[in-house]
């Protein structure tokens, strides 16, 4: 319709929501209602920034809050890591030889059982970094397999190539760095994205890569390589609680506490891709489990 730029016309508020439910029956009044045809479903408050609830397979988004703005993701980096080695791994069984661990100075607790030096192939590694959240094991595979900046490089083309115009990457871990030279700080930000956007990779990374993400719905794992055995546990803590089949967790200072999940009861359920940002260390947890019993809710499932 052409606007007609000299006449203004003043819409009452009920005509504005009638027009909004008639033509737009799946976008979200508030931050805390989905409106669906004739029904209101009123959702929970949550802490995070951002969130995002989504069928992809029925193409439907069920929630939104703030979902387009684009913010650190932290670790959530981790799952486009994940996806790139995955890809280079098919391409030469070069890549399938054992790699060194790499010195990382910032260490989390999943990286505290992973010995400088000591040889892991890189697939038990993948699982390691996605499952613990290691930072040495993200930073180990990227500078192994191709040079760091190539890696990086593939990571921010893998994202154009699925799409994701809002998605971009500085590192493999989703760490927020620093650089000082002389007297001068810098600070280098972690990969940024948007609610939406960590949905749909999450979503193209299961369709492309079956399988690679399997491990993050388990509670902890157990590598042995016959003479020591390394374990980390899940920083996912909701698993027990939600049929949660593909997980990951971030958190930085700057990004706050970000959490995506797949949720499917039986392999013939409908999935639900449902994401937080920007919620609290702790909170990123609750956000997605009042968010998940009102999807399931929904769906007649809970």
């Amino acid at each position: 319709m052409k606007k007609n730029i000299y006449t203004k016309t003043i819409l009452s508020p009920g005509f504005i929501i009638f027009i909004s439910i008639f033509f737009f029956p799946n976008v979200i009044a508030s931050a805390s209602e989905l409106i669906t045809g004739k029904d209101t479903m009123i959702w929970p408050q949550i802490t995070a920034t951002s969130a995002y609830v989504y069928d992809p397979i029925g193409n439907k988004v069920l929630y939104t809050k703030n979902a387009d703005e684009i913010r650190p993701i932290a670790s959530l980096n981790k799952l486009m890591t994940a996806a790139v080695a995955d890809t280079l791994l098919s391409t030469s069984p070069h890549f399938r030889k054992p790699v060194k661990i790499q010195k990382f100075t910032n260490a989390n607790r999943a990286d505290v059982t992973l010995k400088d030096g000591s040889l892991w192939g890189i697939e038990d590694l993948m699982t390691y970094m996605l499952v613990g959240s290691s930072n040495k094991a993200a930073e180990t595979i990227a500078s192994s397999m191709v040079p760091r900046e190539s890696f990086i490089s593939l990571m921010n083309f893998t994202a154009r190539k699925l799409g994701l115009t809002n998605t971009t990457f500085t590192n493999p871990t989703g760490l927020t760095t620093h650089k000082t030279v002389g007297k001068t700080k810098t600070t280098i930000p972690s990969g940024h994205s948007t609610a939406r956007e960590v949905a749909q990779m999450l979503w193209k990374i299961i369709e492309s890569h079956p399988g690679l993400l399997e491990a993050t719905q388990l509670a902890h794992i157990t590598y042995s390589n016959g003479i020591s055995a390394v374990a980390v546990d899940n920083t996912n803590k909701i698993l027990e609680n939600f049929p949660i089949v593909v997980g990951k967790t971030g958190f930085t200072e700057d990004a706050g506490g970000n959490l995506v999940v797949v949720l499917q009861k039986t392999p013939r359920s409908h999935a639900y891709v449902i994401v937080v940002l920007g919620s609290t260390q702790e909170g990123r947890f609750s956000d997605v489990a009042a968010l998940a019993s009102k999807t399931l809710q929904i769906a007649g499932e809970r």
